[in-house]
């Protein structure tokens, strides 16, 4: 609908103004005013150089169109003035009146089209502020009549390059190659949970430390899997990201944290049956493959589950249950995921292999990261329901 009223008011504008000619010889952009043309916005304002503003949020990107209309008259180049105001990321598009089809053009950073800065249809990033030029080729336009284009510009702000508690970044990648490095603080041991967000998300995530080298192995984040979590002590560090996406979002969640595991078999913390859950937090700058221990007391003889949430993005942990003389019942692997339920029984067997209520005693627990760079937390509950 918006096209179509750009479109009719170029042709009243058109019908009043054949050509837009000023007194001055030469427009403050260095283009003479004998070889400006007529351009509207969609507000219906007549302009001489196209000045988009820069988003902030992503969350509602909105391309600025500006109609350009051509005298029949005109055989050569069209060159259109671009006045960015600021350092950004800038995205252009040009097309015919009905925006049906889209069309080549390129961008100089000088009038006399001499320098070129793109030839594509990609974004462009600006150090600062910048006139550009586009130019649209004279074998596009219309013979014996004249010719109207749609020029959109979407105009971003730089990324920011600190992520803040609770707050969403808009992020800009001209190219999937590029990797991107966002700091982020923390003021004393915490989780951070990443939530991406954006068009078809494709991209790949890690935490690093200061000095910007990987402290886990990369999460790829998709629609289904948009979020990453990392567990961190006190520190600086720095979110490596490498997006296919041109724009995209990320929101970081910070909280406190605190293990409630033991170290060691003989530290193991008790987990009450059928009570709360116990916690363990494996850090991203733990030195070593650590392990945590549990112990648990079953009352009488009865059947018993063991629940491990996962809140961790890469790799595993390994569970193993243990009875208070050392013998192991078995080894079970928690996957990564964010709050994924990893269920399992423990159990006794008879001759036949039958499964039969777990007899009354104390039971060990220990979980261990299998991968040094693996972090994250895990909580566990003992239970008597399956």
């Amino acid at each position: 609908m918006k096209k179509q009223l750009v479109i009719f008011l170029f042709g009243l504008l058109c019908i009043f103004f054949p050509s837009l000619k000023l007194q001055a010889e030469v427009t403050e952009t260095g283009i003479p005013y004998e070889e400006t043309f007529l351009l509207l916005t969609e507000s219906g304002e007549e302009v001489h150089i196209i000045e988009p503003n820069c988003l902030e949020n992503l969350e509602d990107v909105k391309a600025e169109i500006t109609g350009i209309s051509i005298p029949s008259q005109w055989t050569r180049d069209v060159i259109i003035p671009i006045h960015i105001k600021q350092e950004a990321f800038a995205f252009f598009t040009l097309s015919d009146a009905a925006g049906a089809e889209t069309l080549s053009f390129e961008v100089y950073k000088d009038v006399s089209c001499t320098s070129i800065i793109s030839r594509v249809n990609d974004g462009i990033e600006f150090k600062e502020e910048t006139v550009c030029y586009v130019k649209i080729g004279a074998e596009l336009l219309q013979k014996g009549e004249d010719t109207i284009f749609l020029f959109s510009v979407t105009c971003f702000q730089p990324n920011a390059s600190t992520l803040v508690n609770g707050v969403k970044q808009s992020c800009v990648s001209l190219d999937g190659e590029k990797t991107s490095y966002y700091e982020i603080k923390v003021n004393k041991t915490s989780q951070i949970i990443l939530d991406f967000s954006g068009k078809e998300i494709k991209a790949e995530a890690a935490l690093c430390n200061s000095g910007k080298k990987a402290l886990t192995n990369t999460v790829c984040i998709t629609d289904s899997n948009f979020k990453a979590v990392y567990t961190v002590e006190k520190g600086t560090y720095f979110i490596r990201v490498k997006s296919a996406n041109l724009v995209y979002i990320v929101q970081p969640t910070i909280k406190a944290i605190t293990s409630s595991a033991g170290t060691t078999k003989s530290k193991a913390k008790k987990v009450v049956v059928n009570g709360a859950a116990k916690t363990g937090v494996f850090l991203a700058t733990d030195r070593t493959i650590k392990s945590y221990w549990f112990k648990f007391y079953n009352p009488k003889k009865q059947s018993i589950f063991l629940y491990a949430a996962s809140y961790f993005s890469t790799d595993t942990l390994s569970m193993s249950v243990y009875r208070a003389n050392g013998d192991c019942y078995g080894t079970k692997e928690l996957l990564a995921g964010i709050n994924l339920a990893n269920g399992t029984q423990i159990a006794d067997l008879d001759g036949n292999g039958k499964v039969l209520p777990l007899a009354k005693g104390t039971y060990y627990i220990k979980v261990t990261k299998n991968v040094k760079k693996m972090c994250g937390y895990f909580r566990l509950k003992v239970s008597t329901k399956n």
